[in-house]
């Protein structure tokens, strides 16, 4: 577990990456699924960055 104390921008950036699919307006399959794997990789990032 990580000991800090994520900021702001931290703790939303997958949630602004969802908010940015949704108003893009494309909701096909493929759009679905980039969208699903750049909020995974995102938040990977960010939990990479903090655990150094």
């Amino acid at each position: 577990m990580l000991g800090v104390q994520l900021d702001f921008v931290s703790q939303n950036a997958a949630l602004g990456v969802f908010i940015a699919f949704l108003v893009s307006g494309e909701h096909g399959r493929a759009a679905e699924l980039a969208a699903d794997v750049v909020v995974i990789a995102v938040t990977i990032g960010v939990l990479a960055v903090y655990a150094r």
